[in-house]
């Protein structure tokens, strides 16, 4: 109960949350900037321990482009220009870095760190490892076929990882969703 669950991009699937609240009563902080993802989680979710943000997770605190996606039925947009989004269809948005907002909220260590970002999490990943913030477990949806350059980098952050303590202990069979635990 007393976990530290942060779920960077939630859109409109906080079931992973939703069942560690039901699971271990903890609380879990939500950040998504995104404005269908904000409205979706107000008229849809009613639970006090879900904590809801309404900025994003990024490498630096500002407001930034934010792309929003080709197909105005989704809801995943980007940082980057990626395959996926409109890049003639963007709107600036307010992001702050992990270390600041843990900072806020007075968290020295998250137990878990759930990232689904859209090509963002290897900025964040990186800046993890590199201001050695304190997490038991990561899990991570990499998006190398949206980025470029996206499987070096990819293969980059997992010898990072690796270096830095985390081990891999399950990937999905698309081999795009990692989870990682801090030896």
């Amino acid at each position: 109960a007393q976990s530290i669950v942060y779920s960077l991009g939630i859109g409109m699937d906080v079931s992973f949350d939703m069942d560690l609240i039901a699971s271990f009563k903890c609380n879990v902080y939500g950040f998504d900037p995104t404005p269908k993802s904000i409205q979706w989680v107000k008229e849809n979710i009613n639970e006090s321990k879900f904590i809801m943000s309404e900025f994003g997770i990024s490498n630096s605190s500002k407001k930034k482009k934010f792309y929003l996606p080709k197909n105005q039925d989704n809801i995943s947009g980007s940082l980057f220009p990626i395959d996926t989004v409109n890049k003639g269809d963007a709107i600036m948005l307010e992001f702050k870095t992990l270390q600041e907002v843990m900072q806020n909220n007075n968290h020295n260590h998250l137990d878990i760190l759930k990232i689904d970002i859209e090509g963002a999490e290897y900025e964040v990943l990186n800046q993890i490892i590199n201001q050695s913030i304190s997490i038991n477990q990561i899990v991570v949806e990499f998006h190398p076929h949206l980025i470029r350059n996206g499987r070096r980098k990819t293969l980059e952050i997992l010898n990072l990882l690796k270096q830095n303590g985390y081990r891999c202990f399950a990937i999905s069979n698309s081999y795009l969703e990692y989870s990682f635990l801090k030896k």
